[in-house]
């Protein structure tokens, strides 16, 4: 009795946040298409490990290295790593497809080849030849959102007790309940998955800005840098 009431008012709260969400930018195909790639991703990612053994053998063909066991263990290893990721990013995507998110993964993360699994044709990123810069974003933004998604409370609270109507505060109190959330569980994804691939686009309720903090006083995105919390990151992970 008491679990179906917890998943009564859960399903209740999550009701009342889409209809409040529904006035805004297409909040309800967002969270649509975010719920659609995650039940894809999720059920699909086992098909980058037979997909990357045979790019990794048509890549050795077209470059005439003529060492198929080299291109199909390479593969293999890259279609591990690559579907562990799809399908982590395909469970985040289903879990928290109500939620918001980053408005995109564009220089976060090593990304996956393709959108989908079963498409051959996609750039190959590979962190050992085009660089870890990715990583290294994806780790810094991880360490922001898990640290940081705390001030998202205030930062939304603040909006709405800005709000001239009924309307705009219930908004920001939905806001301020749903982003904190929201950020803490993109943050720890990002660093528990930093060295895995992810999807470079993301398809759910965008952030109102990149940074949690940011709406706070005399705080804007352009005080906030990325590469502050960056160096702060690689200084403690790689000093001597």
């Amino acid at each position: 009795m008491r679990k179906m009431l917890a998943v009564l008012i859960i399903l209740s709260f999550l009701i009342s946040v889409s209809s409040v969400y529904a006035k805004g930018p297409n909040y309800f195909e967002a969270s649509v298409e975010k719920g659609k790639h995650g039940i894809i991703n999720t059920f699909t990612g086992w098909l980058e490990v037979p997909g990357q053994v045979v790019k990794g053998l048509k890549n050795d063909s077209v470059n005439q290295k003529k060492n198929d066991f080299e291109g199909g263990l390479l593969g293999l290893v890259r279609g591990i790593l690559h579907g562990v990721g799809r399908t982590a990013s395909g469970i985040l995507q289903l879990v928290t497809f109500m939620l918001p998110n980053h408005s995109d993964n564009e220089g976060v993360g090593v990304p996956l080849d393709t959108e989908y699994a079963w498409q051959k044709d996609g750039t190959r990123y590979c962190p050992l030849k085009d660089g870890f810069e990715p990583v290294n974003q994806k780790a810094a933004r991880g360490v922001i959102d898990a640290v940081g998604g705390v001030l998202e409370f205030p930062v939304q609270l603040k909006n709405a007790a800005e709000q001239k109507n009924i309307k705009g505060g219930v908004i920001g109190i939905c806001k301020a309940i749903t982003y904190p959330i929201a950020r803490i569980i993109s943050g720890i994804f990002d660093l528990v998955t930093v060295v895995l691939p992810n999807d470079s686009k993301t398809y759910g309720y965008q952030f109102d800005s990149k940074h949690p903090c940011v709406g706070l006083e005399g705080i804007s995105e352009e005080v906030v840098q990325e590469s502050q919390v960056e160096d702060f990151y690689l200084s403690q992970m790689f000093a001597p």
